[in-house]
């Protein structure tokens, strides 16, 4: 088992800790630059707050992504990750390829300070197999990039612009979306169907949304950099731990 910790007064505790032990290593290091296992492995953390987003990234958006991660976060981050109560790109994006759930609501008392939030247990089930097939994941994440971003008023108008109007009648109604239907008010689950159904009604449609995830991560960067110049002081990851598959 590796543990990661940045600071070092508590990667020194933890080593101290668990000396006798003779499994476990640790890592005094921050998670975010931090080489993830090759080999089939799961993660439990107590992640800082302030970059849950990041470390989620990083957990599944590599060629090497855990079986499970157990992530002790706050409850609006938990949601926004699962899609509830409303649909958000992140989840849509990230179901596909891993089954977001609430394990666990923990009492404020658990913890040391007392936290001014509600915290739970995020379970990340990576699937098996994927909803989406690896071959279309780009077109996936440019499909419903450019959806949650159109400035249309309803999803189906979106839908129009490029398969026409008759397929995206079809389409939403056999997906069960009503005609003023947002991208927030579907479930992650009905996206990877909507997507079939379009590459089934005009393979050459998802041309059109080309490269609308990479624009949409450029301007988040952005505003992602503007944020830190007014931070004082950089969040620190730490908490991490590693363990093999023995499932």
């Amino acid at each position: 088992m590796l543990a990661i910790e940045q600071d070092p007064a508590l990667a020194a505790a933890l080593r101290a800790r668990f000396a006798a032990c003779g499994c476990i290593t640790v890592h005094e290091s921050d998670v975010l630059s931090f080489r993830l296992p090759k080999s089939s492995y799961k993660v439990f953390a107590n992640i800082p707050f302030a970059i849950t987003t990041q470390i989620v990234n990083k957990l599944t958006g590599t060629s090497s992504t855990p079986m499970d991660s157990y992530l002790v976060v706050q409850r609006e981050a938990a949601e926004w990750f699962m899609g509830s109560p409303r649909g958000t790109l992140r989840a849509t994006l990230l179901h596909p390829w891993f089954e977001p759930t609430i394990m666990h609501s923990f009492c404020r008392a658990d913890f040391t300070p007392t936290p001014l939030v509600e915290v739970v247990m995020l379970r990340l089930r990576k699937r098996g197999p994927p909803l989406v097939h690896s071959r279309d994941a780009g077109r996936y994440r440019d499909f419903v990039a450019s959806c949650f971003t159109a400035r249309h008023p309803s999803l189906r108008s979106t839908l129009t612009t490029l398969v026409g109007r008759s397929h995206a009648r079809s389409i939403t109604k056999a997906v069960g979306i009503h005609a003023r239907d947002t991208p927030t008010t579907l479930r992650p689950e009905q996206w990877p169907e909507i997507f079939a159904r379009i590459q089934n009604a005009d393979p050459g449609a998802l041309a059109a949304v080309r490269g609308a995830e990479r624009r949409l991560r450029r301007q988040q960067q952005g505003l992602e950099k503007v944020h830190r110049t007014r931070t004082l002081a950089p969040a620190r990851a730490s908490s991490l731990q590693l363990g093999g598959q023995h499932d």
